[in-house]
């Protein structure tokens, strides 16, 4: 058995292993610059197009679509729908003021819906049943629906009086005078 050590063999094959260690580290290093040069050029594209689309959105450029929300309501108004987020019925009905229950009728809640065609669905909510109610929650609203809320009854004779007797007044002063 030869026990003898050739220190020179042992130097050139630790060299040549180190030569691969480093020739390999040295590609890792320049494949991760690659990359990273390349994660750069999509980092700077992307924040160039987030700001082109806040300059739009900041000068209105951008198409928006709305939920329109009239009848017997607080406000009347135009629910904005945000981009690629469903939005339900009950998030429009009690978004900010809601409506109020001492004139508008939570029984006559509807849903107007045209289709392309020129067709019009309507959908009842009577939300004075809480069964009902629960449904409000799963219904999804699609772009241009019109929820209108209808008055109470009694809401409309009131208003009904209230236009009538000033002219009833108007016409009784009228006649009073010679």
């Amino acid at each position: 058995m030869d026990r003898s050590y050739d220190l020179d063999r042992a130097l050139q094959f630790y060299q040549a292993n180190l030569g691969v260690i480093n020739t390999v580290s040295s590609t890792r290093s320049q494949a991760l610059g690659e990359l990273n040069t390349a994660i750069g050029l999509q980092r700077a594209d992307l924040e160039e197009r987030r700001g082109l689309f806040e300059d739009c959105e900041n000068f209105g450029a951008n198409e928006r679509v709305y939920i329109h929300v009239t009848g017997e309501v607080t406000n009347q108004t135009r629910f904005v729908m945000s981009y690629n987020v469903q939005v339900i019925l009950v998030d429009v009905l009690y978004d900010g003021d809601g409506f109020p229950t001492t004139s508008g009728d939570a029984k006559q809640i509807e849903v107007l819906r045209a289709s392309e065609s020129g067709c019009l669905t309507a959908w009842n909510l009577d939300a004075n049943n809480a069964a009902n109610f629960a449904i409000a929650t799963r219904m999804n609203l699609v772009p241009n629906d019109v929820i209108f809320v209808e008055e109470q009854i009694i809401t409309k004779w009131s208003r009904a009086l209230a236009q009538l007797f000033p002219t009833l007044i108007n016409l009784g002063s009228q006649t009073l005078v010679p």
